[in-house]
């Protein structure tokens, strides 16, 4: 699927808040709310390292954005497509939608690099 003109112009100003977030909450939340807008607010997931403290995960909610601490590593669900900010797919961290737009999928491949 492509993405539409507005689409792009949504990203490129998603790309620009990013580099100038003065913190990781910042990028996250970001990173949620622009992928909402953009797809319709799919069930997304960004889960990250918060070193030897364990793992934050971001999910957009229907009231906003939920940022929830994990001990352990919150591993993508089964039914998810997942994109891993570590190509090898190991623990780096994640973000991931339920399976079925071809849009958000598109949208993921391009916001997952930058996050």
């Amino acid at each position: 699927m492509k993405l539409s003109p507005s689409d792009v112009r949504m990203l490129a100003i998603f790309g620009r808040r990013i580099a100038k977030a003065a913190s990781l909450d910042v990028v996250c939340s970001n990173t949620v709310k622009t992928f909402g807008k953009i797809c319709a607010w799919p069930a997304i997931r960004l889960v990250y390292s918060t070193g030897a403290a364990g793992w934050r995960e971001w999910r957009a909610e229907s009231n906003g954005v939920k940022d929830e601490t994990h001990r352990d590593y919150p591993k993508p669900g089964r039914n998810e497509f997942t994109v891993f900010f570590d190509s090898n797919g190991g623990q780096s961290g994640f973000i991931s939608i339920d399976r079925g737009s071809a849009r958000a999928e598109a949208v993921l491949e391009v916001v997952s690099p930058q996050v």
